[in-house]
């Protein structure tokens, strides 16, 4: 099948006429072995479509699995390949691989792509390090730059004591704004592996052993690159928490608790909060089913996939109307 005759079995099975498959990656099934084609967009936003590849893989094994489909990626290499959105991408496709590829997994890279895995920056045994917050937690509350988005992580930041039904689904002191911006040796801009501008955890929080990681989205922000944002958060997080990566401080800033509590940590909790999720991500279509995927063999690395839904109004204030714990 090509992706025009794979979205038409899509939107049969779901019933959503709506599911729309992004431009830049190319869908060809054969042998019950789906082939995603990067076109240009490995070094894009993760959030945006065209590069959520791990979200797509995803759905598409949770909606078409009936036969047991595998999904296969591939891609060309591009002229800079220490880019770092291209070696974030890399990461991500090795984390994902790691996870869901192998002889009895259900993902697996294209025999012509493999050998560019050998560009990732990241190898054993070598010190790498996360960029520091570059401000301080009362500070990022205040950063809203006219972003719905920000305003609301400032709001629930601000009013999380008094907002019982997130406790429940969060039960964590929450924070703002963690990044995830790695180096090699030293955090300056010639060693940076990963992209580190604006590229940080929406909200996060620890109670006990648990870390909590919450990926924010407001009305109208339903992509299925949420689930390849909230994963690349956690396999980044679990490397700092074993110790692989490691949080530098910032010169003077003793205060600075970002890497003792996640250090200290023994599962991670991540979620999407959010209005409303993607249709190919839906409870009410094939979820739980990416989330089940997702849980299944995270559960081993003591990582755990949910999603939260919360009701808001803005007019004439931010005013949270609901919590709800969904999966």
């Amino acid at each position: 099948m090509n992706k025009e005759e794979l979205l038409r079995c899509v939107i049969e099975k779901s019933g959503q006429s709506s599911i729309k498959f992004p431009h830049g990656i190319d869908l060809q099934e054969n042998n019950h072995v789906i082939t995603l084609t990067m076109q240009d967009s490995m070094a894009k936003n993760m959030q945006d479509d065209s590069a959520a590849f791990e979200g797509w893989a995803l759905c598409l094994k949770a909606g078409l699995d009936a036969e047991a489909r595998k999904c296969c990626l591939k891609w060309k290499r591009p002229d800079e390949p220490k880019e770092p959105h291209y070696q974030r991408f890399l990461y991500r496709v090795d984390r994902f691989n790691s996870i869901f590829g192998g002889s009895d997994g259900w993902f697996c890279i294209d025999d012509d792509s493999r050998k560019f895995m050998a560009d990732l920056r990241i190898k054993d045994n070598d010190r790498y390090f996360l960029n520091p917050p570059s401000t301080s937690d009362d500070e990022r509350m205040n950063d809203e730059t006219k972003n719905i988005e920000s305003r609301l992580e400032n709001k629930i930041l601000y009013q999380q004591d008094n907002l019982d039904a997130l406790k429940e689904c969060c039960p964590a002191k929450l924070h703002r704004q963690l990044p995830v911006g790695l180096f090699h040796t030293e955090v300056n801009k010639d060693n940076a592996i990963f992209p580190s501008k604006h590229s940080a955890i929406d909200l996060w929080g620890v109670n006990g052993d648990d870390l909590y990681v919450l990926e924010l989205k407001a009305n109208g922000n339903c992509k299925v690159g949420v689930l390849s944002e909230l994963f690349f958060y956690t396999m980044v997080l679990r490397d700092e928490r074993t110790g692989r990566f490691s949080r530098k401080k910032k010169p003077g800033d003793e205060k600075s608790i970002e890497g003792k509590l996640i250090s200290d940590t023994k599962q991670i909790k991540a979620f999407i909060l959010a209005p409303e999720l993607h249709p190919f991500i839906s409870p009410e279509v094939f979820s739980p089913k990416v989330f089940d995927l997702l849980n299944e063999k995270l559960k081993n690395l003591n990582i755990k996939f949910g999603y939260i839904e919360f009701k808001y109004e803005t007019e004439p204030e931010i005013k949270f109307n609901s919590f709800r714990k969904v999966h």
